[in-house]
């Protein structure tokens, strides 16, 4: 799934998806060949979750 697409479906922008990476909210994605950001949704549920 592309950052685009997660952000989409957390009601976030992308910039802000960048910034809970860059601030260790999220684990930083794979990047797929074409270097873009590869992740799932189960990452930003899995975060949600831990964080109550």
């Amino acid at each position: 799934m592309l950052s685009s697409e997660l952000a989409e479906l957390a009601g976030v922008t992308v910039r802000t998806l960048r910034h809970y990476h860059q601030i260790g909210l999220l684990p930083e994605p794979r990047r797929a060949s074409g270097g873009y950001r590869n992740t799932t949704s189960a990452t930003w549920s899995d975060s949600c979750a831990s964080r109550g």
